[in-house]
């Protein structure tokens, strides 16, 4: 199969989901879940599995190795991805847990193998200036396995509400600020400057380490004050996890301002940005200023719209707008008209 009706076929599943989460968008009053249908269709379906797309792709190009297993193995996970989320959406639909279950176990287990031939692709390859962002989509991906973990325990009727309350901000933390969000970030490091056609500076490579650490670090006291019971910690992990976007958002301004080239994608992954941004600022807020975690979790519940339609699909559309052009080829006019 040739590179360009590779790239058709696998991004139509993400246009699969979109066209879904669009109908349930219009219908979702009359649909059982309808609001969970409406961000998970988006988010698990059309970013996620846009995220293993393009994120195996960067790799490919970041580390100059083809993955273990190539398109086969791609293309295996990407199946078994789409069945994990469609048994979770029916699971959920029907209210049968076990189906939640297994789909949800799916879904794991097919992003800790995306991680494994992530891992296995970076040994021994050539020595790259970008290598280090696959370390990113690799810490990504824990988080989204760590991320359905908890969406799992919560589906289950017979958990206290107490429970379900405590761990539905983290549930979010791990998802929105691990699973896309260091995605996002790690991509944004070099896809970004592509975009401006503006120059790398030198700086970027400590700017990508330290922003990574201080990332990973506040996702973990993120966990720890949920696990704790003590919001303060988990708002503490927010703000460790803030300064780390602050490393990569200053690079990003410094690069636009030397930038005339500005484009629907550019701009599109501006504003995705500066979403993300507010919303993960207003996630800290509300969970340390809520008087207790059922407070905490119906107040950062206004955030999953912003979060998704205003950061998530934004980006996603942008990043796409650009990246799509560029992998079918043809030329600066077919670019033009892709």
């Amino acid at each position: 199969m040739s590179r360009k009706r590779w790239y058709l076929l696998m991004n139509g599943l993400v246009a699969f989901w979109l066209v879904a989460a669009s109908a349930i968008v219009i219908a979702h009053r009359f649909v059982p879940n309808g609001n969970w249908l409406m961000v998970h269709l988006l988010l698990l379906g059309a970013v996620s599995t846009a995220i293993l797309i393009w994120s195996q792709h960067f790799a490919d190009t970041l580390l100059r190795r083809a993955a273990p297993g190539g398109r086969v193995s791609h293309g295996i996970r990407l199946l078994g991805h789409t069945l994990g989320v469609a048994t979770v959406v029916v699971g959920m639909m029907t209210a049968f847990w076990p189906l939640v279950l297994a789909g949800g176990i799916l879904v794991g287990v097919v992003v800790l193998a995306h991680v494994v031939v992530l891992v296995l692709q970076s040994h021994g390859a050539l020595p790259a200036r970008f290598a280090p962002l696959v370390k990113y989509y690799v810490a990504s991906g824990i988080a989204l396995a760590v991320g359905v973990g908890i969406g799992i325990v919560m589906a289950h009727a017979q958990l206290p509400a107490e429970w379900h309350d405590r761990l539905y901000p983290a549930h979010l933390a791990f998802n929105l600020l691990g699973w896309v969000g260091l995605t996002v970030v790690g991509t944004l490091i070099l896809l970004w400057p592509t975009v401006l056609h503006t120059r790398v500076s030198d700086a970027v490579d400590g700017v990508a380490r330290r922003a990574l650490l201080m990332m990973v670090r506040g996702l973990v006291i993120v966990g720890t004050g949920s696990l704790l019971d003590v919001r303060v910690i988990f708002a503490l992990g927010v703000l460790v996890y803030l300064a780390g976007v602050g490393f990569v958002a200053a690079e990003g301004v410094m690069q636009a301002r030397r930038s005339t080239q500005w484009t629907f994608a550019s701009w599109s992954m501006a504003a995705a940005f500066g979403w993300f941004v507010f919303c993960t600022i207003a996630f800290g807020v509300v969970v340390v200023t809520a008087s207790d975690w059922g407070a905490a979790a119906s107040g950062v519940g206004w955030l999953v719209g912003p979060f998704a339609a205003g950061f998530a699909a934004q980006v996603l559309l942008g990043a796409l707008s650009y990246l799509l052009p560029v992998v079918l080829g043809g030329g600066p006019e077919a670019s033009r008209r892709s």
